[in-house]
């Protein structure tokens, strides 16, 4: 009866979510259909909290699967709109069933957690009495439900096994450091309560690190995903080590963005890696404070409420906030999670050297307003991917690209408009800065799309065009916390309509995390449904007796650590230059074997300065030639119910072909 309740939920979301509805024939059959659905699903709802429903997975798969369904049918739906009664009543149930799961205990893990065994790492410095606590906004509650939705978390996949008890003490030393991690999740914010952070561990696994390469996150049993974590039960960081029966391994990190944004997670797991590394002398003090409170009070009075509204006669204007998160948060959330069950991704490979073809090209195309404009390797890449996807079905649109929409990128907010004197402070900062294309993207040259993706990002780089798109995210999100109500118009709401969205990760260090001497010989990548993403690849490993290429060698140099950092590690005379002794010391301190050519070649793949050393000038721009030696990875989210036809196709030499050469 729960299945079949979940299924009349997803036929009523489907009548009752969208803003338009087609015809007067097909809106009286929809609502006469849905309106028995609307008893059950309260009828289901009253034995759901009464008992112990299993139906949790499919409410997440049936809601993500009504979202797609209203965008092929083209459809801007949205929760946070004002949907009919008859759309409550169907949030409500899903929300109630899944809150009747929390209530009844903690559910079982996912994916085959019993193979793993677990405990809690806390601080060695006890917590406070009473416990300290970090606010949090209200809209982190529900928008995005970022309390609820695990949203990063990566695996690094290693050709030796992990170093458990090594590793068990850098983790350690980390939440020693960073209390926050292991804290708890209550309705005040995150209570340093030291409740401890999780770390499970699996020893002779199933199988191969090599069979989970390129897979996301959270198809893999890699990562430890708690279902929840806003009943203030469950830890917000979790570390889960695999070490395989083949002899390779897996690292997993996760934690959700109430904690952090992508930056902020790497340079929590950038330090942690390090911390391993170094084993105690890694300086801790570097890493940022998370409790940003009070860059979002500093930022309260800058912000003008007055011209945004909640609609008195709407869900929205009946409901406390309070309540609304009750219904909203883990019905979202869920849908999220059944998000990434339904857009499974592919995954296409462009090495270094067809990017930079791709970027002199793109140049050589440009009209005349445009020419001898740098063309940034993002730039490039986003440009070629929305001219050549948008006759494809792919998340972002289905059945082709609208005739002029929103385009996107992922930015951080930290240190502009309101958040300019930071201070320290991180946590979560992420948002999507978009504007309309002008023109059908059907229309567009690879070289014109370039153009754009230039100018969206000028407008963010420039302070006097980025303050304003800061502060639409610091209101939106802080709108809540001041009016107690949620918000269904004007200037501070969520922007609708983008349809396109790119995550450049390219920056991040994901290539360079090293927890061993083993070569890192593959990641998953976190996967949010809809964007565009892209990553640095990795080098293939060597094979037994062949040479490490010269610019994996520097990877492992640095690994985890900043340019200016790892040059200091190894300039142990602090004369500013490092010579060939130099760098084999410093391999051999980060665990990494070399022949005498392999030095040499190494060394030689350095620019040298006047001394014949290597100066941190040379240092930096052989790390940067060599961070994206192994190309680049675009993942692209496809429609389940498209996803072995599409998939295969995107993955081809023909798509490859289209990509680069056929606007040409």
């Amino acid at each position: 009866s729960n299945r079949i309740a979940v299924m009349l939920a997803y036929v009523l979301a489907t009548a009752s979510a969208s803003g338009r509805f087609g015809t007067s024939r097909q809106v009286l059959s929809r609502v006469l259909f849905a309106l028995p659905c609307s008893v059950s699903a309260v009828s289901v709802t009253v034995r759901a909290i009464a008992t112990t429903p299993r139906c949790t997975a499919a409410s997440a798969r049936r809601y993500a699967h009504t979202q797609l369904s209203m965008q092929r049918e083209g459809v801007e739906g949205s929760m946070w709109g004002t949907l009919p009664p008859l759309g409550l009543v169907t949030r409500a149930f899903i929300s109630n069933v899944y809150q009747g799961l929390l209530r009844r205990g903690k559910p079982a893990r996912e994916i085959h957690d019993e193979h793993y065994r677990s405990e809690l790492v806390r601080s060695l410095a006890p917590a406070s009495s009473p416990p300290a606590v970090f606010k949090r906004l209200a809209a982190d509650t529900c928008l995005g439900s970022f309390d609820s939705f695990l949203l990063d978390g990566w695996v690094w996949l290693y050709d030796r096994p992990l170093d458990v008890p090594a590793i068990r003490k850098a983790m350690t030393a980390l939440v020693t450091k960073l209390p926050v991690l292991a804290c708890r999740r209550t309705s005040g914010g995150l209570v340093l309560s030291n409740a401890g952070a999780r770390f499970s561990v699996c020893e002779g696994y199933p199988g191969s690190a090599l069979d989970f390469i390129g897979k996301p996150s959270r198809e893999t049993p890699l990562t430890d995903r708690p279902p929840s974590v806003n009943d203030g039960n469950e830890p917000l960081f979790n570390v889960r080590v695999t070490n395989f029966a083949d002899g390779t391994s897996a690292i997993g990190i996760s934690s959700p963005h109430i904690l952090t944004d992508g930056q902020a997670y790497f340079d929590v797991v950038s330090a942690f890696a390090a911390a391993l590394g170094m084993d105690e002398s890694y300086d801790f003090d570097s890493l940022p404070d998370f409790d940003s409170a009070p860059l979002w009070e500093a930022a309260m009075p800058k912000l003008d409420l007055a011209g945004t509204s909640t609609r008195w006669f709407s869900p929205e204007g009946f409901i406390p906030v309070r309540l609304w998160d009750t219904f909203c948060a883990p019905a979202w959330a869920q849908m999220n999670r059944g998000l990434v069950d339904e857009l499974p991704r592919a995954r296409v490979h462009i090495t270094q050297a067809e990017v930079t073809e791709l970027r002199a090209a793109i140049v050589a195309a440009q009209d005349d307003a445009s020419k001898g404009r740098n063309v940034s390797m993002n730039e490039a890449i986003s440009a070629a991917f929305l001219v050549a996807l948008e006759d494809q079905t792919i998340a972002s649109f289905i059945g082709g690209a609208p005739d002029v929409m929103k385009i996107g990128m992922v930015v951080r907010m930290l240190g502009k408009g309101p958040f300019k004197d930071a201070k320290g402070k991180t946590g979560n900062f992420a948002w999507v800065t978009a504007k309309d294309s002008g023109k059908p993207v059907r229309q567009m040259t690879v070289a014109e799309a370039a153009d754009f993706f230039q100018t969206l990002g000028d407008e963010w780089r420039d302070s006097a065009t980025a303050d304003p798109q800061v502060e639409l995210f610091a209101g939106t999100f802080m709108y809540r916390d001041v009016s107690r109500r949620v918000q269904t118009g004007g200037k501070y709401t969520v922007p609708g309509g983008v349809y396109f969205v790119t995550n450049n990760q390219l920056g991040f260090p994901s290539a360079l995390i090293r927890f061993g001497p083993g070569s890192l010989i593959g990641y998953c990548p976190w996967h949010n449904g809809l964007h565009i993403h892209m990553v640095p690849a990795t080098e293939p490993p060597a094979a037994h007796g062949e040479s490490q290429a010269p610019a994996s060698l520097v990877k492992k140099l640095v690994g985890s650590l900043d340019t200016r950092s790892a040059f200091a590690r190894f300039d142990v005379n602090s004369c500013g230059s490092l010579t060939r002794e130099d760098i084999a010391a410093g391999l051999k301190a980060v665990s990494v074997d070399v022949s005498a050519q392999e030095l040499a070649d190494v060394f030689n793949y350095f620019c040298k300065d006047v001394s014949g050393g290597i100066g941190l000038e040379e240092f930096n721009r052989a790390f940067g030639t060599a961070r994206l030696a192994a190309g680049v990875d675009v993942y692209i989210p496809v429609p389940k119910r498209v996803a072995p036809q599409q998939i295969a196709y995107l993955q081809s030499a023909e798509f490859k072909h289209k990509l680069l050469y056929g606007w040409r």
